[in-house]
């Protein structure tokens, strides 16, 4: 779930879900826009520098017809060393790849492959 208004500057309202776990509300700030390539946006845990993820989202043509979708966030904080392992490289990964398959899938439907 996304909520607010996607311009520059603007705070959204996300809801991210990782597997098994409970869904948790973040706001976010919209650091670029530029369509149709990327988007990205910085959001933090409880308050900066607990936990700060600055998540891209871009898009690169790569044929005709064909696109290469690119999803990533770079973590930084005091809390990033104590909950690598045991929450963003698992579960919160988990929740990313799983968004990124069933966008793949949904795409690959609408174009018939």
């Amino acid at each position: 779930m996304v909520e607010g208004e996607l311009r520059e500057g603007a705070l959204l309202r996300i809801k991210i879900r990782p597997p098994g776990r409970k869904a948790q509300d973040y706001r976010v700030k919209i650091l670029k826009i530029e369509e149709p390539r990327e988007f990205r946006w910085l959001g933090h845990f409880l308050m900066p520098g607990l936990i700060d993820g600055e998540h891209f989202f871009e898009i690169n043509p790569i044929g005709e017809n064909k696109i290469q979708f690119v999803q990533r966030e770079y973590f930084r904080g005091i809390l990033v060393p104590l909950t690598w392992k045991s929450f963003l490289n698992t579960y919160l990964r988990q929740g990313f790849e799983d968004s990124n398959q069933s966008l793949k899938n949904i795409a690959e439907r609408s174009t018939g492959q």
